[in-house]
């Protein structure tokens, strides 16, 4: 059962299978985002002690880019997809006072570390295959 969280990058396979998590992570995170927002803006209704209104949209469709190139194994992408995440997550928690979720928090994250893992991955070992090649 260990072994289900500490899952090793050691194959293209894994890599790229990392890198895929990583990206429907993302992707999950930019519809749940867009869904929040759009409940803040069309209903009217406010959300997180008004932290999140229309301009949260914007914050989805960053997050849908940066999960397209994580998923097209990015190494700046898969980067910058874990940043954004890790200064959002803060700013909110500062912003709002609210640290609930954190389980939710760790789990994005955790498919975050390993998009950039497997990124990394995949460009060291398609760098070799090219070197070997020649």
């Amino acid at each position: 059962m260990a072994n289900v969280f500490l899952k090793e990058v050691d194959s293209m396979e894994s890599a790229k299978k990392a890198t895929k998590n990583a990206s429907i992570a993302a992707y999950v995170s930019a519809i749940i985002t867009a869904l929040i927002a759009s409940l803040a803006l069309f209903k009217g209704v406010s959300v997180l002690n008004g932290y999140v209104d229309g301009w949260v949209l914007l914050d989805a469709l960053l997050i849908i880019v940066l999960g397209y190139f994580v998923s097209r194994h990015s190494r700046f992408a898969s980067v910058c997809l874990l940043g954004y995440f890790l200064f959002s997550q803060i700013s909110m928690r500062i912003e709002t006072g609210n640290f609930g979720g954190i389980f939710i928090t760790l789990l994005f994250l955790y498919f975050y570390l390993f998009g950039i893992l497997g990124a990394f991955y995949i460009h060291k070992h398609s760098e070799e295959e090219i070197e070997n090649f020649v």
